[in-house]
């Protein structure tokens, strides 16, 4: 944008202004246009309300949007991004707002369409009346460094004026109860290569710039308005309200009331909350700027819901690993989500979203076009803007720029002075790399070694673009080790070489000479000199000193004495520590004779232990079968005794003749038959029989007694002992 006049482009198509016309016809007449404008680019698709991304053809700008909705209820997060803001093609506006109470969610989305259309009339009005005071400034190029503050001076006083008039809306606005709800808004718009930010209550941006090193760093660009800030709290004392933590809620100060625990705001500022605007809360923006360079990448929006689980060096690490864009939102609200599962397990995890803002365009793509006409004369002036090395990344695969180049260079084949003079250029190292490269995929084994080998005394950093699309630190020296010595660099498998003592025995090359050698030659060379020098300062006879010199002749044997005494210390320390070695493997061999014993000792009453149980087991069987046999003897002797004393039960005896007590016989336990057979179990039996019928008395000589014994037995009375 060269001139004043080209800013109003957009509006004049909608708005024609007239001198003759009042003030309050004119405000109208702008407002009117502005919302014509926001309405044309939501058809045009330049305005993104939701999860998404913007990215119009031919723009530098690209911004990636998500949004998730947290345990409490309600997503009252929004979000929007107007590409060419107020049809200015180098302007984009975006507003992250994060919404509080019963009504948040509503009040959020009502800020969210009003602040962009006013801040655009605000604008314009405080951009006429600047020119108006000083008509020489349409004249003046305010790409200029001396115009910059006057640009952000017009940015300061339209954000004032439009968020004090869309929070005086908002209490005029009867559809929605906004005296115990509210919201913030964090916008920032960029115009060209400056970027004004607008900051009302806790969400905070932060830049992604690199440094001279290639590496990754966060900036914050705002602050985070809580109530204990010094401040804010001096604001707040002041106006009768009160700053405080709860109990269970250590460290988290919050806004009351003077005379209630309500509502209890984690904000000093926002939109909305009328029941405490009296008391400290406001709803005045922090307006800063900052000049974009080229090593500022992106900002990073984001609501608190993010900051109190990510720190800003996380979420500038998040967004720059992300090898695609359009997904870097998305990634840094999913690792916020599980950060509030393991850093605030057991609380509610709040609403989460998050805008990136990328400054500049993907290279990738776009180096590839460049390099279609490239010669070997511009070649050069494209190696000079490499800032890192790498083959490909991202899930498709992109090649980086330091890889086109190779591409194109093995397209176009510049002559072997052109690429020595690359590998020759000490003040553009991706330069020297990027020859060194080339000549290591095309060079003969020769000239390989003869031109990369030098470069091992050069230690400078690299960046280096991993798979992932991340970054890393290397050297030259380190990539030219690779060069020569794997198989694979940056992606590409590298042709074979012979090995270095190979071309030495064909006479090929060189030995290799190290870096040191010429100093250590140097250092030889000057205490030689000295050496000669003073032998003339002393005056001696020249014959003397070439025979043999009283100084060399004590350095030699100091030389050889302490060769002696270390000699000698060494075999002492050696014996020692054989010595140490004997006595410590006898010592072992003692432990494992130790173990073997007691683990031998411990086996044998182990067995014994086991032996006598199983002994006293035996016993305590054959002591519960004797038992058991005795009152199974008992048992038969019962039942003999009364089956003698039947007389249908004699008889039935005495005319089987004895086959009956055979017959009804207890059958004989195994452990009994399994005994000896030379019948000295049975005897027992027997004795006991014949007991048995000199009892009874039916077995006696006389017939007559014994029937009188047997008539006897009938009745239950004893024998006759006669």
């Amino acid at each position: 944008m060269g001139h004043l006049s080209s800013m109003f482009s957009g509006l004049a198509r909608s708005l024609s202004l007239k001198k003759g016309k009042n003030s309050s016809g004119c405000k109208c007449n702008v407002r009117e246009a502005a919302e014509a404008m926001a309405k044309e680019a939501k058809r045009n698709d330049l305005i993104l309300r939701t999860s998404g991304t913007v990215n119009v053809d031919g723009s530098n700008n690209l911004a990636s949007v998500f949004s998730k909705r947290g345990q409490k209820g309600v997503n009252q997060d929004c979000c929007i991004v107007w590409e060419e803001f107020g049809c200015q093609q180098d302007m984009m506006f975006c507003g992250i707002f994060d919404g509080h109470g019963q009504w948040g969610h509503f009040v959020a989305k009502r800020i969210r369409e009003t602040m962009p259309p006013s801040l655009l009339c605000n604008w314009q009005e405080t951009l006429l009346a600047q020119t108006s005071l000083d008509p020489d400034l349409k004249e003046l190029d305010l790409e200029s460094d001396k115009k910059y503050d006057q640009r952000f001076n017009i940015w300061k006083h339209s954000y004032i004026k439009t968020c004090a008039a869309v929070d005086q809306e908002l209490e005029q606005d009867r559809k929605i109860n906004s005296f115990y709800s509210g919201t913030t808004g964090l916008t920032i718009v960029r115009q060209g290569d400056l970027i004004v930010l607008s900051n009302v209550g806790d969400s905070r941006a932060v830049l992604g710039t690199t440094l001279e090193d290639g590496s990754l760093v966060a900036v914050q660009l705002t602050v985070d308005f809580k109530p204990n800030l010094p401040e804010e709290a001096e604001r707040i004392t002041q106006r009768n309200g009160r700053v405080f933590s709860l109990d269970d809620e250590t460290g988290v100060y919050r806004l009351w009331l003077p005379y209630e625990e309500s509502p209890g705001l984690a904000m000093s500022r926002a939109f909305g909350d009328y029941c405490v605007k009296d008391f400290g809360l406001i709803s005045e923006p922090e307006v800063t700027h900052r000049i974009i360079t080229s090593r500022d990448q992106f900002v990073v929006l984001a609501t608190d819901g993010v900051w109190d689980v990510i720190s800003n060096e996380e979420a500038v690490e998040i967004v720059g690993s992300t090898a695609e864009r359009e997904k870097c939102a998305k990634r840094l609200v999913e690792c916020a989500a599980a950060a509030w599962k393991k850093k605030r397990r057991g609380y509610a995890m709040d609403d989460i979203s998050a805008i990136c803002l990328f400054f500049h365009s993907s290279s990738s793509l776009s180096q590839q076009e460049q390099c279609f006409g490239l010669t070997a004369e511009t070649l050069v002036d494209k190696a000079m803007e490499l800032d890192h090395i790498g083959g490909t990344f991202g899930g498709n695969r992109k090649p980086t720029p330091f890889l086109c180049l190779v591409m194109k260079m093995l397209q176009i084949q510049p002559e072997k002075e052109i690429v020595i003079e690359f590998i020759k250029n000490d003040d553009y190292k991706y330069v020297r790399v990027l020859g060194a490269f080339y000549l290591r995929i095309t060079g003969s084994d020769t000239d390989v070694y003869q031109y990369l080998e030098p470069l091992y005394n050069d230690y400078r950093k690299l960046r280096s673009k991993l798979a992932d699309g991340r970054f890393s630190l290397t050297h030259v020296d380190e990539l030219i080790d690779e060069l020569l010595t794997k198989d694979y660099s940056c992606d590409i498998a590298m042709p074979r070489i012979k090995k270095r003592w190979t071309l030495e025995s064909l006479g090929l090359l060189e030995p290799r000479k190290s870096a040191l050698e010429e100093d250590f030659e140097e250092e030889e060379e000057k205490e030689e000199n000295d050496q000669l020098n003073g032998v003339h300062d002393e005056g001696h006879d020249k014959e003397y000193y070439r025979g043999r010199s009283p100084e060399r002749e004590r350095d030699r044997d100091r030389r050889r004495d302490r060769d002696r005494y270390r000699d000698r210390d060494y075999d002492r320390e050696y014996d020692r520590d054989r010595d140490y070695d004997r006595e410590r493997g006898r010592g072992r061999e003692r432990d494992r004779n130790r173990d073997r014993d007691r683990d031998r000792d411990r086996y044998r009453l182990r067995d014994e232990k086991d032996y006598g149980c199983d002994r006293e087991r035996d016993r305590d069987r054959d002591r519960e079968w004797d038992v058991r046999e005795r009152e199974r003897r008992d048992r038969d002797r019962g039942r003999r005794r009364s089956d003698s004393r039947s007389p249908g039960s004699r008889e039935h005896r005495d005319r089987d003749g004895g086959d009956h007590r055979k017959r009804h016989a207890r059958s004989i336990s195994p452990r009994k038959r399994d005994g000896p057979d030379d019948g000295t179990r049975e005897e027992p039996r027997k004795k006991k029989e014949k007991k048995e019928k000199k009892a009874d008395g039916t077995d006696h000589p006389d017939p007559e007694i014994a029937e009188a014994n047997r008539v006897r037995a009938s009745l239950g009375l004893k024998p006759l002992n006669v």
